[in-house]
């Protein structure tokens, strides 16, 4: 028993040290959230937008340079239009977007790139086609895919109800 006796003091030891070091790492990150250093972190996130852009600028150019040599890259046409759309240049990313979905039909990131582009480029029907196409590859999620087919159709609908001039050609 004498053994056991020894033990417990080093276990309650240890066991004081290690919550003590856990609820530490949980306490400096809220106690950093309560600090009055607004003005320096505007300055921060600024700089980091900046930064953020050009890095993603480069990207893309790092992939225009391989599509260049090899035109029908799907790699670097999923990267390219990735890199549009976090530029938020959605209409840049239609183009890559397009031909990898002509190169591989069923390619899921694509055809979903696609579609998210073409409604941020406020093109719902545009969105149809690519989001049908998803549905039958991808039967498991065919109730949210269908939810947001149903909304663009209705978009649809009600700007075709409202530009009757134009509609007709």
């Amino acid at each position: 028993m004498p053994e056991n006796s020894d033990k417990k003091p080093i276990q309650r030891i240890l066991i004081i040290v290690a919550s003590s070091a856990f609820l530490a790492t949980m306490i400096f990150p809220i106690a950093g959230l309560f600090s009055d250093s607004s003005q320096p972190s505007n300055n921060v996130a600024t700089i980091d937008a900046q930064s953020l852009q050009k890095q993603l600028q480069e990207q893309a150019q790092g992939y225009e340079a391989v599509l260049k040599r090899e035109p029908d890259n799907q790699i670097a046409l999923q990267g390219l239009a990735e890199t549009r759309l976090q530029m938020n240049d959605p209409k840049g990313a239609i183009a890559p977007l397009e031909k990898l979905v002509k190169l591989d039909p069923n390619n899921p990131i694509g055809l979903e790139g696609l579609a998210k582009a073409r409604i941020r480029m406020n093109d719902p029907k545009g969105a149809i086609a690519p989001l049908e196409k998803l549905a039958k590859l991808y039967p498991e999620q065919q109730e949210i895919i269908k939810s947001v087919l149903k909304q663009l159709k209705e978009q649809v609908a009600q700007e075709s109800q409202q530009p009757q001039p134009q509609n007709q050609k």
